[in-house]
């Protein structure tokens, strides 16, 4: 989906869809020579998070997945990365362990103890305090990409696809 937006906003054609698989199993086996994990971050409309991303943050399994909608067998680089971000020794239960740490630093400490994380009263815990920054940096990447948008399609030169502010003024 990412391509595709991307050959969406910049205009580029890419019809050699081959290619383009290849370079992506190139790209997630070199992240899987050098140790390193890819974790998807999906969001729905609603603004929820997807399994893989709540079992790193929350700690929750993610389901398993249906036989249909397996790894194909011509993507074996796939399924071992999505083994590897699903799995230990990868980051699961981020927020459990970094709320539990905090509390425990304000209860040996208690000349710093802050009553709220992040000098905030609406952020009560460091994992909340991420939540809410999260939100704001997904908001604010939506209006991005709507204000491309806007600029893209709707200020063209007239004669082209689209609506065009200088057609309009021309009526």
């Amino acid at each position: 989906m990412q391509i595709s937006l991307y050959k969406t906003m910049n205009g580029i054609n890419l019809t050699d869809q081959i290619t383009t698989e290849q370079h992506l199993q190139f790209l997630i086996g070199n992240l899987l020579h050098n140790q390193m994990i890819l974790t998807p971050v999906a969001i729905d409309a609603h603004g929820r998070l997807g399994p893989i991303t709540r079992q790193n943050l929350y700690g929750t399994p993610p389901p398993d997945v249906p036989p249909r909608k397996q790894f194909k067998p011509n993507r074996p680089i796939a399924k071992t990365m999505n083994e590897r971000a699903t799995t230990l020794p990868a980051p699961i239960g981020i927020f459990i362990e970094v709320d539990q740490r905090w509390k425990q630093i304000q209860a040996d400490h208690p000349q710093h103890n802050h009553k709220f994380y992040g000098l905030s009263h609406y952020a009560p815990t460091p994992s909340i305090t991420t939540i809410q920054q999260l939100g704001l940096g997904i908001a604010h990447t939506f209006s991005t990409f709507i204000i491309m948008l806007d600029i893209r399609y709707l200020w063209r030169e007239p004669g082209t696809v689209g609506l065009s502010l200088a057609a309009e003024s021309q009526r």
